[in-house]
């Protein structure tokens, strides 16, 4: 269990790395005081900066409520990239990635897999059009460009799958890891495929 929580916390690491953003720090905080474990380094680096901020002697000028959301590490920023919309758009995305990862590895082209995957998710992807979907399939799998193959699709998904092995707590009618490294082994290789 505690590798499991050590991979989990390293998922939000590598975003907090990636995205500055201080949601996945204070993610990785929700998840060590639910699961009792003691905060990783990464996150008392953290902690501390913000100590730092909170305690030094500009942050009793002027208005403190307005500061603290930057002493945290969080920007102003409004809309769709706001930092704690960012987190949930990337929620939503992965739901839709997953099930689309659903209907492409039982073998539905591409098109068909992000229709049935729309269909099944709720809310907005029912409305969304085909050239939506793909973005939010290239942004949750990281691609510059979406494939148009089904193998090659196939192999992505498998590819996140692996480096994600607590899918299976989240997703659990997607195929287990044995299955997926089988099916991995019989699709051929695909150089056009490119990723962020």
């Amino acid at each position: 269990m505690l590798e499991d929580q050590d991979r989990y916390l390293n998922g939000f690491k590598s975003l907090w790395i990636e995205q500055k953003n201080p949601v996945w720090v204070w993610s990785a905080i929700k998840t060590s005081i639910r699961n009792h474990h003691s905060f990783p380094n990464w996150v008392c680096n953290y902690l501390e900066q913000c100590a730092d901020q909170v305690l030094s002697p500009e942050a009793s000028t002027h208005d403190f409520a307005r500061k603290l959301p930057r002493m945290l590490g969080f920007t102003p920023t409004r809309g769709p990239k706001h930092q704690l919309k960012i987190g949930e758009r990337m929620v939503r995305n992965e739901r839709f990635a997953m099930k689309f990862a659903e209907h492409i590895l039982n073998g539905k082209k591409p098109s068909d897999a992000r229709g049935a995957a729309a269909n099944e998710c709720r809310g907005r992807w029912q409305k969304a059009d085909d050239k939506t979907l793909q973005a939010a399939l290239r942004e949750h799998f990281k691609l510059k460009r979406a494939p148009v193959s089904k193998l090659v699709w196939q192999r992505i998904v498998i590819k996140w799958l692996v480096n994600n092995p607590l899918y299976f707590h989240k997703y659990p009618d997607l195929p287990p890891l044995n299955a997926l490294f089988q099916k991995l082994a019989a699709i051929p290789r695909d150089s056009s495929v490119t990723q962020k």
